[in-house]
């Protein structure tokens, strides 16, 4: 009888015990989830950058200029030269059948000459005078410096005034005329044939180059920034340049002029994620070995291959035109943020935030702008002077430095009195 009390006894104390271990455990691993969910994190103060490598294809507001006819091209302005609205930048010579203009010259010369008796001439005379002779020196010194378009037109000039077997009868219609009247005569021929060349002068003011990639149909500045894909970008990239060439065909490139006061600059990434910081309009640097290019977001063209961030700016193109595909590093605009877990960050319809514990254990919803994530922590924008950030077309207060961001939001709800 009394051994089956014992074990009755000894029963009860074993469930006992067992129930007060059990509360225990349970009671430890509630205690433990509510310190989890309710653990909390000050932002910390930090700098914001980005750099990304990139390569970068410029679109140039341009011109090609092509030859209108055949002959010999001179040019006037030398690679990378800045002009203004009607500089001459290049010219050919034709090299146009104009005897009849040039026989013409040379009989009002002849009756130039005979008026003023400067010359006296035998049938079988012949002299080459002072002037011929500094006329042609300048013309080997024009042929040595390859300054052709100096050279043709001295050439013409020594023909023109040279010695030639004439009559009287040849020029008699001209002896009527003054010298002065002869002169003007003669200078109007003279511009005539000079018309033989085809000028080319520029547009508008802008860069001059001879540096003819063969892409300039395929960037054009006036396109729809959204055809600049990663796919598209990369089929094309090959450049092809062609060697300036003085002796010219119809058609052939002789020049380009450039806009320097506005160009586009396409980044191809390859990152299939664009950096969360960028929108349209965010201002970025670009990094071109020792020029630094400040240039405003236009749009971001994400495909399968990557991202395509499409840029416009007018800052430093003279330096940076020479070569229209290049590696270069993108430079997000360094930023005052916040970083906090990533575990912290929770979404409501559009909108990421956080909840932070207010005085009294209150907790709020406060919005955040997100910057960029980077493994488990997120940089977050701190705002305004205010602490605040847009919010579709408002401005609501954002995180500060003193606020207690919860780590893990799942199990907290807006407005709730932690303990």
């Amino acid at each position: 009888m009394n051994d089956k009390k014992n074990n009755i006894k000894r029963k009860r104390i074993f469930f006992s015990i067992l129930i007060i271990f059990t509360v225990f455990i349970i009671g430890r691993a509630i205690s433990r989830r509510s310190y989890l969910n309710h653990s909390t994190v000050f932002p910390v103060q930090t700098v914001y950058k980005v750099n990304t490598r990139a390569t970068s294809y410029l679109v140039y507001n341009e011109n090609v200029v092509d030859a209108s006819m055949n002959g010999i091209a001179v040019y006037n302005a030398s690679e990378g030269q800045k002009v203004k609205a009607g500089y001459e930048i290049a010219s050919i010579n034709l090299m146009d059948d104009v005897s009849d203009l040039k026989d013409e010259l040379i009989k009002i010369n002849a009756a130039i000459n005979d008026g003023d008796k400067t010359k006296n001439r035998t049938e079988n005379s012949f002299e080459i005078s002072s002037e011929d002779i500094a006329t042609i020196n300048r013309i080997q010194n024009y042929l040595k410096n390859n300054s052709f378009q100096e050279a043709i037109l001295e050439i013409n000039s020594l023909d023109l005034s040279s010695n030639h077997n004439i009559v009287i009868t040849d020029y008699k219609k001209y002896q009527s005329y003054s010298k002065e009247e002869l002169e003007a005569m003669r200078d109007e021929l003279i511009k005539q044939i000079s018309k033989s060349n085809i000028e080319y002068k520029a547009s508008e003011s802008g860069i001059v180059s001879y540096l003819v990639d063969g892409l300039e149909d395929k960037y054009k500045y006036s396109q729809d920034n959204n055809i600049y894909t990663y796919e598209y970008l990369d089929k094309n990239k090959n450049m092809r340049y062609k060697e300036t060439r003085n002796q010219v065909d119809k058609n052939e490139h002789l020049f380009k002029l450039i806009n320097n006061f506005e160009y586009k600059i396409l980044l191809k990434t390859n990152n299939i994620n664009p950096i969360e910081s960028l929108k349209e309009g965010s201002e970025v640097k670009i990094i071109y070995n020792d020029v630094t290019v400040d240039a405003t977001l236009l749009t971001i063209n994400k495909s399968k291959n990557g991202v395509v961030y499409v840029l416009k700016s007018d800052k430093y193109l003279e330096r940076i035109y020479d070569k229209r595909i290049k590696d270069v590093i993108l430079s997000v605009n360094t930023e005052k943020s916040y970083k906090i877990p990533n575990s912290s960050v929770v979404k409501r319809g559009s909108i990421y935030g956080v909840y932070v514990e207010e005085i009294h254990g209150l907790v709020r919803f406060v919005p955040i702008d997100i910057l960029s994530r980077v493994g488990d922590e997120v940089y977050i924008s701190r705002g305004n002077r205010d602490y605040k950030i847009k919010i579709d077309k408002e401005f609501e207060r954002t995180v500060n430095a003193n606020d207690a961001v919860v780590i893990y939001p799942d199990t907290v709800e807006d407005s709730q009195i932690l303990n």
